[in-house]
Parts: structure tokens; sequence; C-alpha cells
């Protein structure tokens, strides 16, 4: 079977050797982030903000990497944005609507490329019950935006396969479209907003901080048990623990879980293998001291625990651990902590030798056909 390369992932496969596509894209985040914050799109977040204001209820949706957006933006969108709102997969959104949807009802969209059918559909059925529809994109002029009452949109495109720098970008903007909520419901956040204009920095600070001994970490743990990666998380940063899920999937092949903490230390944990990683997104919050629990129930087992925080003195019993900067807080932590997860993912799948981060399977002509099939169904 002949490979055939669409024009659409041409780039994929121009790249032989590191500093390949994925790992520019994600150096570059905090330029992307930093587009978000430019007056053209606050401008396009106070509008819809606006509108957003007067529904009674807000549903977020997406697909891969923008559903787990879409579950950020529920979860700050309900605190400290105080508007009720649900997270669902574009598709059983569309397939199977709530009851409802109507002109109390807004529909948030989220699609990197702007173009998953999913979302689109999603929208065009909202829009028929006369909800209210935003478009969240990383492409102007995309299918999503073109549909959507207001349109939210920086910029922000990434020529690999599995996107990074898009999923805190638009967690950003979602953080951001909190705010402004809040702020029209009376609610001061205006410290939390003004700490916004520091993201691209701290982006910066973690990156570069963190690239050298992620990669000494990664590269370590090629060696070592590999038949599943598990990540735990609470709030606002289990959605980046399913992202992280993912991308373990799209780019280093292999098997990988994202445990709830509650359900992590309620029962999910008898899985776990002596020697296999476990990651624990612990920012200083709600979640916090549950954290302590899960890292010394693994280590009693024997698992490996990487702990990512934003406690300066770091967790007891962790094997490896990340400390983001002191400035952090629980609602920006995702936009931090999923970084380093992306620095290991790439250096990790480098270090496997056999494996191509910008294009995963897709040199076998089978999974391109297969792709092919997957996405042409409609």
């Amino acid at each position: 079977m002949e490979l055939q390369i669409p024009q659409s992932m041409q780039a994929a496969f121009e790249r032989k050797a590191h500093p390949y596509y994925m790992y520019e894209s994600l150096m570059s985040t905090p330029e992307g982030l930093q587009l978000v914050l430019e007056e053209k799109s606050r401008s396009m977040i106070h509008s819809a903000a606006a509108a957003l204001s007067t529904k009674n209820m807000v549903y977020w949706v997406g697909n891969g990497t923008s559903y787990f957006n879409a579950m950020f933006g529920s979860y700050v969108f309900n605190t400290p944005g105080g508007k009720l709102s649900i997270a669902q997969p574009a598709y059983e959104f569309f397939a199977y609507p709530p009851n409802g949807i109507d002109e109390n009802t807004a529909v948030i969209g989220v699609s990197h490329s702007g173009t998953s059918p999913a979302a689109v559909d999603a929208l065009e059925m909202a829009k028929k019950r006369d909800a209210l529809t935003v478009g969240i994109s990383d492409y102007a002029g995309s299918a999503l935006l073109n549909v959507a009452d207001y349109g939210i949109c920086s910029e922000n495109k990434e020529i690999n396969g599995p996107k990074t720098r898009s999923y805190v970008a638009s967690d950003l903007r979602a953080l951001m479209l909190a705010i402004e909520l809040a702020g029209k419901q009376g609610l001061d956040l205006s410290g939390l907003q003004a700490s916004l204009t520091q993201v691209p920095a701290i982006t910066r600070q973690v990156l570069k901080e963190n690239e050298q001994v992620v990669k000494k970490f990664a590269e370590g743990r090629v060696s070592k048990p590999n038949n599943r990666l598990v990540f735990a998380a609470a709030g606002p940063a289990f959605a980046t623990a399913m992202e992280a899920t993912l991308k373990v999937v799209e780019t280093m092949l292999l098997h990988a879980s994202a445990w709830e903490l509650e359900e992590a230390v309620h029962g999910t944990w008898v899985s776990q293998k002596e020697g296999e990683l476990l990651v624990i997104f612990a920012p200083r919050g709600a979640s916090f001291e549950k954290c302590k629990i899960l890292v010394r129930g693994m280590k009693t087992v024997n698992a490996n625990v990487w702990v990512i925080t934003d406690e300066q003195k770091g967790m007891d019993g962790a094997d490896f651990t990340t400390i983001l900067p002191d400035s952090v807080n629980e609602l920006t932590f995702p936009l931090y902590a999923i970084l380093p997860v992306y620095q290991f993912i790439y250096f990790h799948t480098l270090a496997q030798g056999n494996l191509h981060p910008d294009r995963a399977p897709y040199e076998d002509p089978r999974f391109m056909q297969a792709r092919f099939e997957l996405r042409t169904w409609r």
C-alpha cells in the first residue's frame, strides 16, 4: 500500500530530527498567549461575555483537546464566573442534545482548527433552537467562527499534529471570559485579571527552567515499565490530566489513563503496577491534602510518582517533583502544569528511537488510510 499524504499533513513529514515542529510549537507558547492578551482578542472576549451574561445556562462543547478546553471552561464559568455551565463532547451534544436548549441558553464551541464537524454541527443545531452561540478557534474565517454569533480568535496556528500551544491559549481565553462574566455580576476579580498579564512570562520561565531536567527524567524512563502512564487531578486541573492522557496516546503511542483524584483514592489506584509512573497535578487549594494521601498510598505499592505542584516545599514521597512559580494560583495552575508534561512527552518520544513526534503512526499507509476513512465519514 502506497503512502498518500494529504496536503494538510505535508508539514508533519518535513522534519527528520530535533527540533521537530512539536518542539517549536511548544516553545513558542508564550508568544501565542501574548496574542490572546492583545486588544483585538480582548475585545472579542468582552463582546462575547456581555452576550453570555444574559443567559441562564452555558454549554461548552469540543472534541479531543478542544473538549478538555471545554471542561476547563465549564469549571471556571461556574467558579469564579458564577454562571451555570456544563461541558460535553461536541458529538454527544449534537446527537443526544439535552432538553431545554432555547433563547435562554448559550453554547460555546471550541475547535482549534475551526473545522471539527461535530463542533460546527453542535453550534448549528443550537442556533436552530434560538440559543446564543460562541466559537473559539485559532483560525480566523474558519467554519466554526462563520456559524457562531460571536467569535473569539487570535491566530495561533500550529503545524505539528499533536497540538500543544493551542490548548494553553484556549484555557486562557476561557479564564478571561469567566473573569468578564464575574465582573458583570459585581464580583471583583481585578487581582486575578491583573495576574494574567504575567502569563506569557511565567510560561517562558516554566519552559526554560524545566526543559533539561525533564528531558533527563524522560530519557531515564524509557527503560522502566511503560505499559501505561496515569495522570491524576481534581477541579480545573482534571481537564489538564485528560489532555496529558491524550497527548501520550497520540505522540508516545502508549496507553494512558486519567483519574479524577477522589476516584483514584476511592478505587482505581489498585490497578497501578510497581514501577509504573503516576503523575499527580497538585495545586495549592482544595485538593492538595488529598494529593498527599494518593502519594502515600502509591509509594506503599512501589509505584513511581511525579508530582507537579506550586507548593514551594514540594511533596514528601514523590520520586520526581516539578515546582511551578510561587505566583501561580489554582485557576492559572492548569496553564503551566501541562508544559513540563508536554516536554516529557516530546523527549520520551525521541528517546524511544522509533517514533516521530509530528506524525505519530501515519508513516504506516494503513494508519493513513484509516485516518482518511475516519475523517471523511460525512
